[in-house]
């Protein structure tokens, strides 16, 4: 009886996890943390090793869309679709400071290579570098404006810009997918060059040491459909500090869904609708194929 009576008490439970679709996940620099950021509003730091909760962070008035640890592991920074970033102070959670200038929600976020600066990229089209004072307040240092003339991104229609560091850190790279790509001096954001004149650039990847650009090629008169297997891939790579032509290559598989370098630079990964084909970067041969058996629930990564 009384273990009946036990087993009918209310109890409390506080769930520790999201409450919305996860749409973030990311291991810190030493493998020993792990940063979730959700459509909650929130992000969370977790013991990688025992899944424990460390932290949360709150802030945020609508779904977080990027996290970021800094490459010192010190500091989180996320970035929301309420139109802001927030530099945070890992372990204490206390809000270091709150980055604001884009007029719409912010998408992606990043520390660059030495942590002293971060890229935020927004879908009102721009990108803003920001410089982390010894204070850790952040002062905006440029933006990367559409609308300035010096300063062009080319768009057609409201596609999402996206924006990344080089490996070295010493330039941005912007692209969209109805237009080419341009690549911006990191620190003063004048424009150094750009690749792909006259294309649509739907997929980009850095090789790690620094030395190539590779990115898939879309006539402007091909539509999604007519791209999807009926013509071969078609792969560019350009030389990473110059913007010229290195290679263009032809093959089988029809339209390019993914393109990742591995972390020694020596093979290329580009995934199509169908199959995987791992370039040799020496010579930019095929080294291997793998099948993708997946019908129409297509994989859109692929990683080393």
């Amino acid at each position: 009886v009384l273990f009946n009576m036990l087993a009918q008490q209310p109890r409390l439970v506080l769930p520790i996890g999201h409450t919305d679709k996860v749409s973030v996940v990311k291991f810190s620099p030493d493998n020993k943390l792990v940063l979730t950021a959700s459509a909650d509003h929130t992000a969370k730091l977790w013991d990688a090793c025992t899944g424990l909760l460390l932290n949360s962070f709150l802030g945020h008035t609508s779904e977080i869309m990027a996290a970021e640890f800094s490459p010192d592991g010190r500091l989180i920074v996320t970035a929301s679709a309420d139109k802001t970033c927030i530099l945070w102070e890992i372990y204490s959670g206390k809000i270091l400071d709150k980055l604001e200038n884009h007029s719409q929600y912010v998408n992606d976020v990043q520390f660059n290579k030495a942590g002293q600066n971060i890229l935020t990229v927004s879908g009102d089209n721009t990108a803003s570098v920001w410089k982390i004072t010894p204070g850790f307040k952040c002062k905006l240092l440029f933006t990367i404006d559409q609308n300035e003339a010096a300063r062009t991104i080319p768009l057609e229609g409201d596609w999402m810009l996206k924006a990344k560091y080089t490996p070295d850190g010493n330039s941005i790279i912007t692209y969209t997918e109805v237009g080419s790509a341009k690549i911006w001096n990191a620190s003063n954001g004048k424009l150094k060059f750009t690749i792909g004149n006259n294309t649509f650039i739907k997929h980009l990847a850095c090789s790690k040491d620094g030395k190539w650009i590779a990115t898939d090629k879309v006539d402007q008169q091909d539509s999604a459909e007519t791209a999807w297997s009926s013509k071969p891939g078609n792969l560019w790579i350009w030389n990473a500090a110059t913007g010229k032509l290195k290679k263009q290559i032809r093959f089988p598989g029809g339209k390019i869904f993914n393109l990742n370098f591995s972390a020694d630079s020596k093979k290329l990964a580009a995934f199509t609708n169908s199959k995987a084909f791992i370039f040799n970067t020496q010579n930019w041969s095929i080294s291997s194929t793998l099948k993708v058996d997946a019908d129409y629930n297509l994989p859109n990564q692929i990683a080393f």
